[in-house]
């Protein structure tokens, strides 16, 4: 969540450009009109400003080498079968990021009330590849996990509250056909549970 977050406020600097050598001047204009654009054109193709908006947005993924994007090491505190638990994820990366295009309207408006943002992207295929250590107690272990996901939605609404402060108004994450394999790295005994719980943290996140 905190990853697709700061994903979307990067792309929100994109729609004002502020990329520099990544977006070519000239097109700033175009991409004005590709922001009002509707999502296609009468025979139900994509319009010409649609296609440059998504053409845009991969400009701005690859010119913040987000695909492959790195994400930071975190952990996590848990309690399995009453056991205090401690995870780890690290080298962490999601692949896919430059499929990302338009899903609906975009807009960055400002007024007498303030600046309103509203962005709604959609990806294709997005894998994610993150290693976790696990320990409860005395005893650990390790695993690599991929997670596949066909579509990823995204909708996000900001507004600004304060002069110069934007908050979330709206966030919203769909996820479609979500597949995960789990490697163990090593052996331990308590990988079976380490794995289950996992799992089902990642499910109860993806069907949100």
């Amino acid at each position: 969540m905190f990853f697709l977050l700061i994903f979307a406020l990067q792309m929100c600097s994109t729609i004002k450009g502020d990329i520099p050598h990544a977006v070519p001047t000239r097109d700033y204009v175009r991409l004005l009109n590709a922001e009002e654009a509707k999502n296609a054109s009468p025979a139900g193709q994509p319009s010409q400003e649609s296609q440059f908006f998504d053409k845009l947005l991969n400009k701005a993924v690859l010119g913040y080498k987000l695909d492959p994007a790195n994400l930071p090491n975190y952990t996590i505190k848990s309690t399995i079968w009453l056991l205090p638990v401690v995870t780890t994820f690290y080298n962490s990366a999601i692949c896919g990021l430059s499929t990302v295009k338009r899903s609906g309207t975009n807009f960055i408006k400002a007024g007498e009330n303030g600046t309103k943002v509203r962005l709604s992207l959609a990806t294709d295929q997005l894998l994610l590849r993150v290693y976790a250590n696990v320990s409860a107690l005395f005893m650990k272990c390790s695993m690599k996990i991929l997670v596949q996901v066909s579509t990823v939605s995204l909708l996000v609404q900001l507004t600004e509250k304060r002069i110069g402060q934007l908050m979330v108004k709206k966030f919203e994450v769909k996820l479609q056909k979500v597949k995960m394999e789990f490697t163990e790295i090593g052996h331990s005994t308590i990988y079976s549970k380490a794995k289950s719980f996992l799992e089902e943290k990642i499910k109860t996140f993806t069907n949100r």
